[in-house]
């Protein structure tokens, strides 16, 4: 696996996906499992992903299951693979999901790209009935501290400024207009390519 393709794995790991790993019963072997759940309207993202992790660890591709969830309708699809437990002990403390610095610096613009359909949101702001500004956000919702750790990176690794922003009092990150575009011009090449998610990458 090279280097390129461990980060891909990283960036679907940091968004929306979720990663268990488990001992089976009366023996030393583990479990390793990959999940995603999207809604329904995301299922070409899905479809995607799911294209990309077939590509990367072969095997088995996984399947896309629709689901209705109380009226919610979405579409899943889960992976098993030994290396999943290396990114589990990597990602992962005391059952909850992290983003240390070594697994930021191993990002590349795809990397980047689907952690920002997964967890990023574009927001315009309005004045008279007419477009202003745009704001930016990644909802990363994790402490104060791991935070600073992601915007020290962006800052230094891609030269965007992030800023703290809370809501709900939770942290996650915002930026401007102007850091916005810049941003955006990363991880636009791989967004645009995919129909569904590209009301993430407006021109602003």
């Amino acid at each position: 696996m090279t280097k390129k393709e461990k980060a891909t794995l990283i960036g679907l790991v940091l968004g929306d996906g979720h990663l268990a790993c488990s001992k089976y019963k009366n023996c030393n072997a583990f479990h390793q499992e990959f999940s995603l759940i999207h809604s329904i309207k995301q299922k070409e993202y899905l479809e995607w992903k799911v294209n990309l992790i077939y590509s990367i660890l072969g095997g088995h591709k996984p399947s896309i299951i629709e689901f209705n969830n109380n009226g919610y309708k979405g579409v899943k699809a889960m992976k098993s693979h030994r290396y999943f437990r290396i990114l589990y002990r990597y990602l992962y403390k005391n059952g909850i999901k992290t983003i240390p610095s070594k697994a930021l610096n191993r990002l590349t613009p795809l990397a980047i790209a689907i952690w920002w359909m997964d967890d990023g949101s574009l927001c315009k702001k309005v004045r008279n009935g007419k477009i202003h500004a745009w704001e930016l956000y990644l909802n990363t919702y994790l402490s104060k501290e791991e935070n600073q750790v992601i915007i020290d990176y962006f800052q230094s690794k891609w030269n965007v400024k992030w800023n703290l922003n809370l809501s709900k009092g939770k942290y996650r990150l915002r930026c401007s207009t102007k850091e916005g575009r810049k941003f955006l011009s990363i991880v636009r090449p791989i967004v645009s390519q995919i129909k569904c998610m590209q009301y993430k990458c407006l021109e602003i």
